[in-house]
């Protein structure tokens, strides 16, 4: 009888010699993915009003770590894993992929912000990972990077880095903020910092 695609896909992992290896991220990478990540938030054309600060949350990295250790990748969505979102406490979880190094990318999902306008809301071509780093509501930001010796998906490929952010709350395809001077318009609890609504 013919195998199903999970079968499929472990006996090409034990042939060969699936080791994924998860990186621990240090102090230096976490606090390098956060600023990045504020610095394309509080530098978006036009300004934001209610652009609030992200944070790093232990519970989004925990959960990118899950889908990257998969290794399995097809270009926006990384296949999900059998336990789901609700452990984070977030109503909606974002996430962005990528097969590069960390840094490179972050600033890969923002160089989307040049195919997105901002008025029409509207991309010519993708840029939903753009409109998720850019999302006002998102506070918090958790990632994860396994080192894969065979990405498994429509791409597959030799040995790369996956790469798994997640953020909390997610985005959706609304207008992604407010127009208007930086952190003029916070929420509640929040004050102007440096361009970003910060608690």
């Amino acid at each position: 009888s013919l195998i199903s695609l999970a079968q499929a896909r472990q006996l090409a992992r034990l042939v060969i010699n699936y080791e994924p290896v998860t990186a621990t991220l240090s102090d230096v990478d976490i606090k390098t993915a956060v600023d990045l990540h504020n610095e394309f938030r509080r530098s978006v054309k036009p300004t934001a009003s209610n652009m609030i600060e992200v944070a790093w949350d232990p519970a989004l990295a925990r959960v990118a770590r899950e889908f990257t250790q998969k290794c399995e990748y097809n270009g926006f969505l990384v296949l999900k894993p059998l336990n789901d979102y609700s452990i984070t406490g977030y109503s909606s979880v974002g996430r962005n992929t990528a097969i590069f190094g960390l840094s490179e990318a972050i600033t890969g999902w923002a160089n989307e912000r040049h195919r997105y306008t901002y008025g029409s809301n509207h991309c010519p071509r993708y840029c939903g990972n753009y409109k998720q780093i850019i999302w006002a509501e998102t506070y918090a930001v958790g990632c994860s990077i396994t080192a894969c010796k065979e990405v498994f998906g429509p791409y597959n490929s030799g040995p790369r880095n996956l790469i798994v952010c997640n953020y909390g709350p997610g985005s959706s395809w609304s207008t992604p903020y407010i127009s208007g001077p930086s952190a003029s318009a916070c929420p509640t609890g929040y004050r102007p910092k440096n361009k970003l609504c910060s608690n």
